[in-house]
């Protein structure tokens, strides 16, 4: 269930409205969803994320997405996230490639990661919606179904990305 979020920036009794909305929903997963997928959504410092890499095998049906998360005073970290028995649709492979060519350095970007959404289709399969806001752009949602999602972080000493491409297809 995708909730709207509200389109006035400076009301901050719906934005209020708005996130409880969005912790009922995720309460409403718990005892449904694995418990690691429920506590990605409570992992600090993922606003403001960079994607790093974002690597999809079709033939194999495996995601692996990599964002640079964090910020000065806590630290910096890669969330790894893999998407086993993944399905990225036409238009959400564009969105996640349109985000990795635009992303070049911490400081030359169009996007970066905004919140995650979880949810859980009627036939079981997870749902993560991860919502990307743009620089003069407009938001972009990629939406990932998976029968399972795995995730992790790993250390970096600073925001600074790894020179290597962002996106890779097969």
């Amino acid at each position: 269930m995708k909730i709207p979020k509200p389109t006035d920036p400076e009301d901050e009794s719906a934005w209020r409205a708005f996130l409880r909305a969005c912790e009922r929903h995720h309460e409403s997963l718990r005892g449904r969803v694995p418990e690691h997928a429920l506590a990605l959504l409570k992992l600090e410092g993922v606003d403001d994320g960079l994607l790093v890499e974002a690597d999809y095998n079709r033939a194999e049906r495996t995601l692996k997405v990599v964002l640079r998360c964090g910020h000065l005073q806590m630290g910096y970290y890669d969330l790894v996230l893999q998407f086993h028995d993944a399905e990225l649709s036409p238009r959400n492979r564009r969105i996640l490639r349109q985000i990795a060519e635009t992303t070049q350095s911490c400081r030359i970007h169009e996007f970066d990661l905004y919140r995650f959404e979880l949810d859980l289709a009627s036939d079981g399969a997870l749902i993560l919606r991860l919502e990307f806001l743009g620089f003069n752009l407009p938001d972009a949602w990629v939406e990932i179904r998976c029968s399972a999602l795995e995730w992790h972080t790993e250390p970096r000493p600073n925001q600074e990305l790894p020179n290597i491409p962002r996106y890779r297809e097969r």
